[in-house]
């Protein structure tokens, strides 16, 4: 089993080393981009005098371009140096149990969703902060799709898990896609309005018209611009000049609006293009990865190209570029040309392509999470009708934390009364099987030494909450989610069903006659039930139903103290501590 806590720690001091390597050479390059700058100027001055040196000012002028593009790409490489310091700092936090660097995914919490609010899979210290490595918004919407939505057969699953465990190998390619993706800031709004953007109708692109001014303006500007150097006379060349001012000032809102699409995408768009980039030259043997690589390699050049032009069209907001360039080139609709061009030839592709870079995102979450857990095992998926597990825990909690407890459950024994005192390990049992359950069936893999599970649905009803807004009480709101599990199992579907302490919103014999009729529903159906409670009374059903099993956590009491051993056992339990905490806490006396 490797040293994780040794590799991140070595990759991050390496990384460091590298980048102040790079900080040195970008600086000695600077300094020789201003020493050429001036002697550009020095050779251009004295040449004048003598014509020699003109190839001294040639070459200076050369020299001075190569370093700038030098300086440039030692900058981009110095930033994605500090994000691989960057990454490698988190994980060697997150190894230690700090994961507050990584988003939470509160945004996707939704009370309605079948099992997520109550499996913790989103909001602070969930099962998406353990696992989101994203880099993109849209990867982190489909990460969040795909821990909340659980595949639906086998052959898919395994698919997904055979592109995860390939990935999970490529550790230079996971954090390089990680910190290109973070070495500039994305909004949600950009992806969409470049969405927007592509279905505009065309304003030049297919206007004879207007494309014919593209060519005559420029070529009448250029033969007086000639006509003025040779004859000094510069008359024509001001009112081509200004007739183009004019055009453009005609369309300027039109250019207005495409700046308002595009302006200042350059960044998010190279993010895109570095990406397909660094996909298109992997090598990849699973389908999925295979499929994204094919992908990437037809994007990539495309996108280098839109970059370019939205790069253009950013130039005309430099006041003297924009002059001089509609002076002479109506570059304004030339740009707008450019651009529709290039949408005409792209514009049913790039929400795949979009969707490519969000699918690999999501994959390397999903990859990073399973390197991060080697002691963790990759599920059996079966056709079979069982649920069994052994040395089951909750992902969640920190290994040397975590008590590990085994599952089997068939269609002789299909629903668990799960009793306890309070404290015991009652529901967090359930969301470890529900929890692991989830991973299984979304392509991952789980915390267990051995785990079986067929393709089913979870549902769970553990975390009911009133709502002032739906004027919705607790209780009803619980009679609600019952009613839809109720309704699915009609449906004839395969379930896995969580319930911690049904209706508790009712009187004690109310909630036992009501829970009863409820589990006695429930066996006549395809499903595995873990039921929680403190009804011990309810394990008394195990005698009339054959499928239904008892089992429960134990708690006792020790030289004045409560202990917890979290072991799952076979039977009901006998053991009480809320009488004792409320003495010990001086609540009521002793």
């Amino acid at each position: 089993m490797p040293d994780l806590q040794e590799i991140y720690e070595s990759r991050r001091e390496s990384f460091a080393k590298q980048r102040k390597a790079t900080e040195r050479r970008a600086l000695a390059v600077s300094w020789l981009r201003v020493i050429l700058a001036l002697a550009t100027i020095v050779f251009a001055w004295f040449a004048f005098k003598l014509a020699i040196l003109w190839i001294g000012f040639a070459i200076a002028s050369l020299a001075y371009v190569w370093f700038v593009r030098e300086h440039a790409r030692l900058a981009n490489r110095l930033r994605l140096l500090e994000n691989m310091v960057l990454i490698n700092e988190r994980e060697v936090h997150a190894l230690k149990g700090d994961y507050t660097a990584f988003p939470d995914g509160a945004e996707f919490i939704d009370a309605h969703h079948p099992y997520a609010l109550d499996l913790d899979i989103f909001g602070a210290g969930s099962l998406f902060q353990r696992f989101n490595r994203t880099c993109t918004e849209q990867g982190k919407e489909r990460l969040a799709e795909m821990l909340s939505t659980p595949l639906a057969a086998i052959p898919a699953i395994k698919e997904r898990r055979a592109t995860v465990a390939e990935l999970s190998e490529k550790l230079d390619f996971r954090q390089e896609f990680q910190a290109i993706g973070m070495a500039s800031a994305e909004r949600t709004s950009d992806q969409q309005q470049i969405l927007d953007w592509l279905k505009l109708p065309d304003f030049v692109y297919g206007n004879t018209r207007r494309q014919w001014m593209l060519i005559v303006f420029p070529l009448l500007a250029f033969i007086a611009l000639a006509y003025w150097i040779i004859s000094g006379i510069v008359g024509p060349f001001i009112l081509i000049a200004l007739t183009q001012w004019a055009i453009v000032g005609v369309y300027s809102k039109r250019t207005f609006q495409i700046q308002d699409y595009l302006g200042k995408k350059r960044y998010f768009l190279e993010k895109f293009a570095a990406h397909f980039e660094l996909l298109g030259r992997q090598k990849f043997t699973s389908t999925l990865a295979q499929r994204m690589n094919v992908e990437s390699r037809q994007a990539q050049d495309e996108f280098n190209r839109l970059v370019t032009r939205v790069r253009a069209l950013d130039l005309r907001l430099n006041l003297f570029a924009g002059i001089l360039l509609n002076s002479l080139v109506l570059y304004d609709l030339l740009c707008i040309y450019r651009l529709e061009r290039w949408r005409h030839r792209n514009r049913d592709r790039m929400k795949a392509w979009f969707d490519t870079i969000a699918e690999a995102d999501a994959f390397n979450s999903f990859a990073a999470y399973a390197y991060n857990h080697p002691d963790f095992t990759w599920p059996e998926l079966i056709e079979e009708w069982k649920l069994e597990g052994d040395q089951v825990g909750h992902p969640l909690i920190r290994r040397e934390e975590c008590v590990c407890n085994d599952l089997r459950m068939d269609s002789s024994s299909s629903l668990w009364i799960i009793t306890g005192a309070n404290m015991a390990g009652k529901s967090t049992f359930l969301r470890s099987v529900g929890v692991n359950v989830v991973l299984a069936l979304t392509g991952s893999v789980v915390c267990a030494e051995r785990f079986v599970c067929p393709v089913l649905e979870i549902y769970s009803g553990m975390r009911n909450t009133d709502s002032i807004v739906d004027h919705q009480s607790y209780f009803y709101a619980e009679l609600y989610r019952l009613q839809g599990i109720v309704r699915r199992l009609e449906e004839n579907r395969r379930m896995l069903i969580l319930l911690d302490e049904i209706l508790k919103g009712t009187n004690s014999t109310d909630k036992l006659s009501g829970s009863q009729a409820l589990v006695s529903r429930l066996v006549k159906y395809p499903c595995f039930v873990l039921v929680a409670t403190h009804d011990v009374a309810l394990g008394d059903m195990e005698r009339d139903h054959p499928t239904i099993r008892n089992y429960h956590f134990e708690s006792r009491i020790e030289h004045g103290e409560l202990h917890f051993d979290y072991l799952l056992k076979p039977g009901v339990s006998t053991s009480k501590n809320a009488t004792f905490l409320m003495q010990k806490m001086g609540i009521i006396p002793s």
